[in-house]
Protein backbone atom coordinates (compact mmCIF):
# COMPACT_ATOMS: atom_id res chain seq x y z
CA UNK A 1 0.00 0.00 0.00
CA UNK A 2 1.13 3.55 -0.61
CA UNK A 3 2.76 5.37 2.29
CA UNK A 4 0.48 8.16 3.52
CA UNK A 5 1.33 8.55 7.21
CA UNK A 6 4.36 9.98 9.03
CA UNK A 7 4.56 9.23 12.75
CA UNK A 8 6.77 10.84 15.39
CA UNK A 9 7.88 8.64 18.28
CA UNK A 10 9.63 10.13 21.30
CA UNK A 11 11.23 8.35 24.21
CA UNK A 12 14.03 8.49 26.72
CA UNK A 13 17.40 7.05 25.79
CA UNK A 14 17.61 3.76 27.63
CA UNK A 15 13.88 3.72 28.32
CA UNK A 16 11.65 5.37 30.88
CA UNK A 17 9.16 8.20 31.09
CA UNK A 18 10.09 11.75 30.11
CA UNK A 19 9.78 14.27 32.93
CA UNK A 20 8.64 17.82 32.17
CA UNK A 21 8.45 20.77 34.53
CA UNK A 22 5.35 22.99 34.35
CA UNK A 23 4.36 26.02 36.37
CA UNK A 24 2.46 23.86 38.86
CA UNK A 25 4.96 21.00 39.09
CA UNK A 26 6.12 18.00 37.11
CA UNK A 27 4.40 16.00 34.39
CA UNK A 28 5.34 12.64 32.93
CA UNK A 29 5.16 11.68 29.24
CA UNK A 30 5.16 7.89 28.71
CA UNK A 31 8.13 6.36 26.94
CA UNK A 32 7.74 5.90 23.17
CA UNK A 33 4.77 8.26 22.89
CA UNK A 34 3.63 8.76 19.29
CA UNK A 35 1.71 11.24 17.17
CA UNK A 36 0.89 11.32 13.46
CA UNK A 37 2.20 14.37 11.63
CA UNK A 38 0.25 16.35 9.08
CA UNK A 39 2.00 15.76 5.78
CA UNK A 40 2.31 18.36 3.07
CA UNK A 41 3.43 18.35 -0.53
CA UNK A 42 6.99 18.17 -1.74
CA UNK A 43 6.42 21.64 -3.22
CA UNK A 44 4.58 22.94 -0.14
CA UNK A 45 5.71 21.16 3.01
CA UNK A 46 3.62 21.42 6.18
CA UNK A 47 4.91 22.72 9.51
CA UNK A 48 3.99 20.64 12.58
CA UNK A 49 4.30 22.08 16.10
CA UNK A 50 4.56 19.24 18.62
CA UNK A 51 4.16 19.92 22.35
CA UNK A 52 2.78 18.70 25.68
CA UNK A 53 0.11 20.62 27.60
CA UNK A 54 0.20 21.13 31.37
CA UNK A 55 -3.45 20.12 31.51
CA UNK A 56 -2.59 16.63 30.17
CA UNK A 57 1.18 15.97 30.11
CA UNK A 58 0.75 12.29 29.17
CA UNK A 59 -0.01 12.87 25.47
CA UNK A 60 1.67 14.63 22.55
CA UNK A 61 -0.32 17.44 20.91
CA UNK A 62 0.03 18.85 17.39
CA UNK A 63 -0.71 22.20 15.76
CA UNK A 64 -0.04 23.30 12.20
CA UNK A 65 -0.05 27.07 12.64
CA UNK A 66 1.86 28.03 15.82
CA UNK A 67 2.62 27.22 19.45
CA UNK A 68 -0.20 27.57 22.05
CA UNK A 69 1.23 30.76 23.53
CA UNK A 70 -1.70 31.41 25.89
CA UNK A 71 -1.41 28.18 27.90
CA UNK A 72 1.35 26.42 29.84
CA UNK A 73 3.09 23.91 27.58
CA UNK A 74 6.42 22.25 26.85
CA UNK A 75 7.71 22.43 23.28
CA UNK A 76 8.94 19.16 21.80
CA UNK A 77 9.72 19.86 18.15
CA UNK A 78 8.85 21.82 15.02
CA UNK A 79 8.88 19.53 11.99
CA UNK A 80 8.50 20.64 8.38
CA UNK A 81 7.00 17.64 6.61
CA UNK A 82 6.68 17.08 2.85
CA UNK A 83 4.88 14.07 1.38
CA UNK A 84 5.01 10.74 3.20
CA UNK A 85 6.72 9.15 0.21
CA UNK A 86 9.50 11.73 0.31
CA UNK A 87 9.92 11.26 4.08
CA UNK A 88 10.14 7.50 3.67
CA UNK A 89 12.83 7.86 1.00
CA UNK A 90 14.80 10.76 2.47
CA UNK A 91 13.46 12.34 5.65
CA UNK A 92 11.64 15.51 6.68
CA UNK A 93 12.69 18.91 5.38
CA UNK A 94 13.39 20.31 8.85
CA UNK A 95 13.49 18.80 12.36
CA UNK A 96 13.95 21.44 15.06
CA UNK A 97 14.07 19.71 18.43
CA UNK A 98 13.37 21.75 21.59
CA UNK A 99 15.73 19.84 23.85
CA UNK A 100 15.74 22.11 26.91
CA UNK A 101 16.88 19.50 29.40
CA UNK A 102 17.93 20.17 33.00
CA UNK A 103 21.00 18.03 32.42
CA UNK A 104 22.34 15.33 30.14
CA UNK A 105 24.47 12.22 30.61
CA UNK A 106 27.46 14.36 31.66
CA UNK A 107 25.29 16.67 33.80
CA UNK A 108 25.48 19.61 31.39
CA UNK A 109 22.03 21.11 30.94
CA UNK A 110 20.23 23.73 28.92
CA UNK A 111 21.79 26.70 30.74
CA UNK A 112 25.30 25.43 30.02
CA UNK A 113 24.37 24.87 26.38
CA UNK A 114 23.07 28.44 26.05
CA UNK A 115 26.25 29.93 27.48
CA UNK A 116 28.35 27.73 25.20
CA UNK A 117 26.44 29.03 22.19
CA UNK A 118 26.71 32.64 23.33
CA UNK A 119 30.47 32.34 23.84
CA UNK A 120 30.79 30.80 20.38
CA UNK A 121 29.73 34.16 18.89
CA UNK A 122 32.89 35.72 20.31
CA UNK A 123 33.69 38.74 22.43
CA UNK A 124 31.55 41.84 21.90
CA UNK A 125 32.57 45.45 22.40
CA UNK A 126 30.37 47.42 24.82
CA UNK A 127 31.78 50.88 25.59
CA UNK A 128 34.93 52.97 25.27
CA UNK A 129 38.26 51.76 23.83
CA UNK A 130 38.40 54.96 21.77
CA UNK A 131 41.64 56.33 20.37
CA UNK A 132 43.77 58.44 22.68
CA UNK A 133 46.61 59.37 20.35
CA UNK A 134 47.19 62.67 18.60
CA UNK A 135 45.69 61.15 15.45
CA UNK A 136 43.05 58.65 16.50
CA UNK A 137 44.75 55.62 17.97
CA UNK A 138 48.25 56.63 16.91
CA UNK A 139 50.75 59.30 17.90
CA UNK A 140 53.33 59.48 15.08
CA UNK A 141 56.56 61.43 15.43
CA UNK A 142 59.89 61.13 13.63
CA UNK A 143 60.91 57.44 13.60
CA UNK A 144 58.41 56.64 16.34
CA UNK A 145 54.72 55.66 16.48
CA UNK A 146 52.82 55.06 19.72
CA UNK A 147 49.49 53.23 20.06
CA UNK A 148 47.11 54.63 22.66
CA UNK A 149 43.52 53.77 23.62
CA UNK A 150 41.14 54.77 26.40
CA UNK A 151 39.46 52.50 28.95
CA UNK A 152 36.35 50.57 27.96
CA UNK A 153 34.22 47.49 28.55
CA UNK A 154 33.93 44.33 26.45
CA UNK A 155 31.79 41.23 26.91
CA UNK A 156 33.14 37.74 26.96
CA UNK A 157 30.01 36.15 28.41
CA UNK A 158 30.01 38.77 31.15
CA UNK A 159 31.18 42.36 30.85
CA UNK A 160 34.85 43.02 31.58
CA UNK A 161 36.73 46.25 32.17
CA UNK A 162 39.44 47.08 29.64
CA UNK A 163 42.24 49.32 30.96
CA UNK A 164 43.79 52.18 29.00
CA UNK A 165 46.56 51.17 26.61
CA UNK A 166 49.75 53.15 25.89
CA UNK A 167 52.94 51.89 24.25
CA UNK A 168 54.81 54.98 25.45
CA UNK A 169 54.54 53.36 28.88
CA UNK A 170 54.92 49.64 29.58
CA UNK A 171 52.39 48.24 27.10
CA UNK A 172 53.44 46.14 24.13
CA UNK A 173 51.66 45.39 20.85
CA UNK A 174 51.62 41.90 19.37
CA UNK A 175 51.76 41.71 15.57
CA UNK A 176 49.76 38.61 14.65
CA UNK A 177 51.18 38.00 11.19
CA UNK A 178 54.68 39.46 11.31
CA UNK A 179 56.61 37.66 8.58
CA UNK A 180 58.65 34.86 10.16
CA UNK A 181 57.60 35.67 13.76
CA UNK A 182 53.92 35.29 14.61
CA UNK A 183 52.72 37.55 17.43
CA UNK A 184 55.95 39.55 17.46
CA UNK A 185 56.01 41.97 20.41
CA UNK A 186 56.82 45.60 19.60
CA UNK A 187 56.49 48.94 21.38
CA UNK A 188 57.25 51.19 18.41
CA UNK A 189 54.91 50.71 15.43
CA UNK A 190 57.52 52.43 13.25
CA UNK A 191 59.28 49.05 13.29
CA UNK A 192 56.66 47.88 10.78
CA UNK A 193 58.55 48.08 7.50
CA UNK A 194 57.15 45.07 5.61
CA UNK A 195 53.81 43.49 4.84
CA UNK A 196 52.70 40.08 6.08
CA UNK A 197 54.61 38.38 3.29
CA UNK A 198 57.87 40.09 4.23
CA UNK A 199 57.79 42.47 1.25
CA UNK A 200 59.41 45.80 2.14
CA UNK A 201 57.00 48.74 2.29
CA UNK A 202 58.89 51.45 0.44
CA UNK A 203 59.07 55.05 1.55
CA UNK A 204 55.89 56.98 0.60
CA UNK A 205 53.92 53.74 0.07
CA UNK A 206 50.46 53.41 1.65
CA UNK A 207 49.33 50.41 3.69
CA UNK A 208 46.43 49.46 5.97
CA UNK A 209 46.75 47.86 9.40
CA UNK A 210 43.98 46.43 11.57
CA UNK A 211 44.04 46.84 15.35
CA UNK A 212 42.17 44.42 17.60
CA UNK A 213 42.15 43.78 21.31
CA UNK A 214 41.87 40.90 23.75
CA UNK A 215 39.43 41.15 26.67
CA UNK A 216 41.08 39.03 29.34
CA UNK A 217 39.54 38.34 32.73
CA UNK A 218 40.24 40.93 35.41
CA UNK A 219 40.85 44.67 35.12
CA UNK A 220 44.49 44.25 36.19
CA UNK A 221 45.25 41.35 33.82
CA UNK A 222 47.26 41.64 30.63
CA UNK A 223 44.93 42.95 27.91
CA UNK A 224 47.07 42.93 24.75
CA UNK A 225 46.45 44.98 21.65
CA UNK A 226 47.06 43.14 18.39
CA UNK A 227 47.93 44.31 14.87
CA UNK A 228 47.17 42.51 11.62
CA UNK A 229 49.51 43.50 8.79
CA UNK A 230 48.20 43.74 5.21
CA UNK A 231 49.35 41.48 2.42
CA UNK A 232 50.39 44.41 0.23
CA UNK A 233 50.55 48.17 -0.21
CA UNK A 234 49.71 50.95 -2.68
CA UNK A 235 51.09 54.10 -4.28
CA UNK A 236 48.22 56.38 -3.22
CA UNK A 237 45.95 56.89 -0.23
CA UNK A 238 42.83 56.49 -2.35
CA UNK A 239 44.00 53.17 -3.76
CA UNK A 240 44.84 51.95 -0.26
CA UNK A 241 41.43 52.95 1.09
CA UNK A 242 39.69 51.24 -1.84
CA UNK A 243 41.96 48.21 -1.33
CA UNK A 244 41.02 46.53 -4.58
CA UNK A 245 43.63 43.83 -3.97
CA UNK A 246 41.99 42.87 -0.63
CA UNK A 247 45.21 43.31 1.31
CA UNK A 248 43.39 43.98 4.59
CA UNK A 249 43.36 41.24 7.25
CA UNK A 250 40.46 41.54 9.71
CA UNK A 251 40.64 37.96 10.94
CA UNK A 252 40.95 37.01 14.59
CA UNK A 253 42.35 33.50 15.25
CA UNK A 254 39.86 30.95 16.54
CA UNK A 255 41.81 30.60 19.80
CA UNK A 256 40.72 34.19 20.57
CA UNK A 257 37.06 33.71 19.60
CA UNK A 258 35.73 34.40 23.08
CA UNK A 259 38.09 37.27 23.90
CA UNK A 260 39.20 39.01 20.69
CA UNK A 261 37.38 42.07 19.32
CA UNK A 262 38.05 44.43 16.40
CA UNK A 263 39.03 48.04 17.13
CA UNK A 264 40.05 49.95 13.98
CA UNK A 265 41.67 49.86 10.56
CA UNK A 266 44.16 52.63 9.76
CA UNK A 267 45.50 53.79 6.39
CA UNK A 268 49.12 54.91 6.72
CA UNK A 269 51.83 56.34 4.51
CA UNK A 270 55.30 55.19 5.44
CA UNK A 271 57.62 58.17 5.90
CA UNK A 272 60.08 59.55 8.46
CA UNK A 273 56.97 60.64 10.31
CA UNK A 274 54.04 58.39 9.45
CA UNK A 275 51.16 60.11 7.66
CA UNK A 276 47.78 58.93 8.94
CA UNK A 277 45.46 59.00 5.95
CA UNK A 278 42.24 57.77 7.58
CA UNK A 279 40.94 55.69 10.46
CA UNK A 280 37.88 53.45 10.33
CA UNK A 281 36.52 52.46 13.74
CA UNK A 282 35.54 48.77 13.77
CA UNK A 283 34.26 48.52 17.35
CA UNK A 284 31.16 46.33 17.46
CA UNK A 285 31.84 44.80 14.04
CA UNK A 286 33.04 41.38 13.00
CA UNK A 287 35.25 40.29 10.14
CA UNK A 288 32.15 38.93 8.39
CA UNK A 289 30.57 42.40 8.25
CA UNK A 290 33.65 44.22 6.98
CA UNK A 291 34.30 44.39 3.25
CA UNK A 292 37.83 44.02 1.95
CA UNK A 293 38.38 45.70 -1.36
CA UNK A 294 36.39 48.58 -2.72
CA UNK A 295 36.30 49.59 -6.40
CA UNK A 296 37.76 47.03 -8.77
CA UNK A 297 40.17 47.97 -11.57
CA UNK A 298 42.56 45.99 -13.72
CA UNK A 299 45.28 48.38 -12.53
CA UNK A 300 44.37 49.85 -9.16
CA UNK A 301 46.88 52.69 -9.60
CA UNK A 302 45.31 53.93 -12.83
CA UNK A 303 43.57 57.30 -12.38
CA UNK A 304 41.88 59.74 -14.75
CA UNK A 305 41.00 63.39 -14.24
CA UNK A 306 38.38 65.04 -16.46
CA UNK A 307 37.98 68.80 -16.68
CA UNK A 308 34.72 69.74 -18.43
CA UNK A 309 34.93 73.48 -17.75
CA UNK A 310 33.70 75.50 -20.71
CA UNK A 311 32.21 72.50 -22.46
CA UNK A 312 29.17 73.67 -24.42
CA UNK A 313 25.97 71.71 -23.92
CA UNK A 314 25.81 70.67 -27.56
CA UNK A 315 29.48 69.73 -27.69
CA UNK A 316 30.84 66.25 -27.86
CA UNK A 317 34.32 65.25 -26.74
CA UNK A 318 36.11 61.94 -27.21
CA UNK A 319 38.51 60.59 -24.61
CA UNK A 320 40.48 57.59 -25.82
CA UNK A 321 42.65 55.45 -23.54
CA UNK A 322 46.25 54.78 -24.58
CA UNK A 323 45.53 51.25 -25.78
CA UNK A 324 42.15 52.30 -27.22
CA UNK A 325 40.13 49.91 -25.07
CA UNK A 326 37.53 52.51 -24.12
CA UNK A 327 35.93 55.60 -25.65
CA UNK A 328 33.66 57.83 -23.55
CA UNK A 329 31.28 60.16 -25.38
CA UNK A 330 29.98 63.21 -23.51
CA UNK A 331 27.20 65.40 -24.83
CA UNK A 332 23.47 65.97 -24.83
CA UNK A 333 22.94 62.38 -25.82
CA UNK A 334 24.31 61.34 -22.43
CA UNK A 335 27.15 59.02 -21.47
CA UNK A 336 28.17 56.05 -23.57
CA UNK A 337 31.04 53.59 -23.50
CA UNK A 338 32.32 51.85 -26.60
Amino acid sequence: PPVDTVTLTIGQSGGGNLTGRFVNGYGFLPDNSTIDLTVGLDTAAQANYIYVLQTDPTVLVKATDDWPWTVDHIKIAKIVCPSALFVEANGVYSFHLWNDEDDDTIFQGHMAHMTDRERAFGARWDTGVSGNGTQGYLTPTANNVELKANVGTVYQMHRHDIPAFDTSGSDVVLVKNWSGTAFKAITNLYDIIADSGGNAIGATKWFKIVIWGVANLGSSAFHPMMINLPSGFYNTQTACENDADDTIDTTIPDDFRGTGYLIASIVIQRATTWVIGSTKVLLGQTAATIGGGGSRYTDVEAEATINAAGLALASSKVITSANEDLIFLFGRAGFNSI
